[in-house]
């Protein structure tokens, strides 16, 4: 019996969080059951997913949903349509909130169960609320992205709660204070974040947050780990480094 085709539609070419949790996903997909095609422009994710010996196809980017983008919106959605028809598909996976907007439309047109990946807590907007909800089921990553679906009027009965896995295989905890060079510290309280920089990550937030605490609290430290996708034009990492 062959496998059945699963479809994975992500927007961009590059790797952040939602990317890495896809190819996790893959690496430990049985591959017996189920044939992984991941969707997606060329960058670093494509040579990504063909490392993990799943198949890629190329898709252009995809501009989003407003009023002025809708002829846009509409033309992308008939060039993807006939490519998926073709893969024939048992069902279409969505792994970020923006290809949740094409997934359900373009699975309901074909007559295939899809899944909306979601991520991130985005306003939907009008339209964006009544595509996404046709999609057959949305997966939040967190209680918070789960009460941001209830609240953009998503039946709750169609979301399900999955956090994101951590490959402890992979990730191994190390000493900080060993890694950091700080071997014998004095009573340092070391606050972390860790991911992709960007604006809605909240940086910013956290640094100005521990400027204000330092006066009372002058043995806090904030490291950062993470890097700014290159086509990003938000400039975060240097308004970061104003805090150093």
């Amino acid at each position: 019996m062959l496998p059945d085709t699963i479809l994975y539609l992500n927007h961009v070419g590059y790797i952040g969080g939602a990317e890495v949790a896809l190819l996790d996903l893959l690496r430990h997909l049985d591959r017996e059951r189920y044939a992984p095609v991941v969707l997606s422009p060329a960058g670093a994710l494509s040579d990504a997913v063909r490392e993990s010996d799943a198949e890629w196809v190329r898709i252009p980017l995809l501009p989003g949903l407003n009023r002025y983008t809708l002829p846009c919106f509409l033309v992308r959605f008939l060039q993807l349509v006939g490519p998926i028809r073709r893969l024939r598909p048992a069902l279409l996976h969505a792994n970020t909130n923006f290809t949740s907007l094409y997934a359900g439309l373009i699975a309901r047109s074909l007559g295939i169960p899809s899944i909306g990946h979601i991520h991130d807590i985005e306003p939907l907007g009008r339209m964006g609320r009544r595509l996404v909800r046709q999609n057959d089921v949305l997966i939040a990553i967190s209680d918070a992205v789960q009460a941001y679906l209830v609240a953009e009027q998503v039946p709750a009965d169609r979301i399900v709660r999955i956090h994101n896995g951590v490959d402890l295989q992979k990730y191994r905890p190390r000493s900080v204070r060993s890694d950091s060079g700080h071997e014998g510290a004095d009573l340092s309280v070391i606050v972390g974040i860790v991911g992709q920089i960007g604006r809605r990550k909240g940086h910013l937030y956290l640094l100005e947050a521990v400027r204000s605490l330092l006066p009372r609290y002058p043995q806090l430290r904030v490291w950062i780990v993470g890097q700014e996708p290159r086509q990003s034009i938000e400039g975060c990492t240097e308004q970061l480094q104003r805090f150093v």
